[in-house]
């Protein structure tokens, strides 16, 4: 299936009532129940078609700061691997560089199976609570998350998804993401993810 064309309309990250970036997408055109059936299927579809970073080094130069998440190779065996882990409940160590993706990979494979893995649940941990989630730091893992998810089009987000119920720890009825100390015990599964 083609990718859809997309308008060169641009959403704000402040505010998600002007998310536009997909509005003008003919949804007479696309099939959208097929779209999700393939974003399920093929997480490298859904990033390379649906996912944006954000680049502070490129606010005022042409194409601004939000940037089209295609995945390099090695990206794109990386992504494969994190799936290959969660599936198998394995664990798995990333020795990431600067400039790689790392994060936004890892946030990523855990957005793309929490919207279409039912009861999927990720918990993110780093040395300090402010590099998992500190509002209007796009360094953070959620800030991150957040950009991916704003820039999704409404019809990839789950039904009932609502910006001010689930702006900073994102939930729905099928599964959701976590802040704060792991805990185990005999009535919690392990986590699938962690970054930091």
């Amino acid at each position: 299936m083609p990718a859809p064309q997309r308008s060169a309309k641009a959403r704000t990250l402040d505010d998600p009532t002007k998310l536009d970036l997909h509005a003008s997408l003919d949804t007479n055109v696309i099939d959208w129940q097929a779209e999700k059936a393939t974003c399920t299927a093929d997480i490298i579809h859904w990033f390379d078609d649906f996912v944006w970073t954000y680049d502070p080094r490129l606010i005022g130069k042409p194409g601004g700061a939000y940037v089209r998440f295609k995945l390099w190779p090695k990206q794109r065996e990386t992504v494969l691997w994190l799936l290959e882990r969660i599936r198998a409940i394995e664990e798995g160590l990333i020795e990431k560089s600067r400039d790689a993706g790392a994060t936004y990979l890892t946030a990523g494979v855990a957005l793309h199976q929490w919207l279409f893995n039912p009861g999927f649940k990720a918990t993110f941990g780093s040395r300090k609570v402010d590099y998992v989630d500190k509002k209007d730091n796009p360094d953070s893992i959620f800030a991150k998350i957040r950009i991916m998810l704003r820039r999704l089009p409404p019809e990839l987000l789950p039904a009932g998804f609502s910006w001010t119920q689930h702006a900073l720890q994102p939930r729905n009825r099928r599964g959701h993401f976590r802040r704060g100390r792991r805990g185990y015990g005999p009535r919690r599964p392990p986590d699938h993810l962690c970054a930091g």
